[in-house]
């Protein structure tokens, strides 16, 4: 989780269990979280500066293409579902997260995670 101050609380985003969505049985995929409601406003310069910079971080670590359409298979029911590598909640299941101004601002997060790699 980034907060609006860029203060990282991790887990472990390095550990194996971050793997490429894929058409194979099962896609493990993880997730990072911004600290906020972003429907009426975008995160902070610092917060995005930071969700940036971890997305290609860990991009590179797991050797992701930030900018690359995936195929997704849910590992509890097998359902498929095309999206993008870097993509928010509201790419699947009928919700607002992360909010319509981040939301929006996806393609250029993906361009700027490409660009820091």
């Amino acid at each position: 989780m980034i907060s609006h101050h860029s203060i990282s609380f991790e887990d472990d985003p390095w550990d194996s269990t971050w793997s490429r969505p894929s058409p194979a049985p099962s896609s493990p995929s993880g997730g990072v979280a911004l600290l906020g409601t972003f429907t009426d406003q975008g995160p902070t310069s610092a917060a995005r500066a930071s969700l940036t910079a971890l997305l290609a971080a860990l991009s590179e670590y797991h050797g992701f293409d930030p900018q690359a359409a995936v195929t997704f298979v849910n590992p509890v029911d097998g359902v498929t579902m095309d999206v993008q590598m870097i993509s928010g909640h509201q790419d699947r299941p009928a919700t607002e997260c992360p909010g319509a101004v981040l939301h929006d601002d996806l393609p250029a997060l993906r361009a700027d995670v490409a660009s820091a790699l």
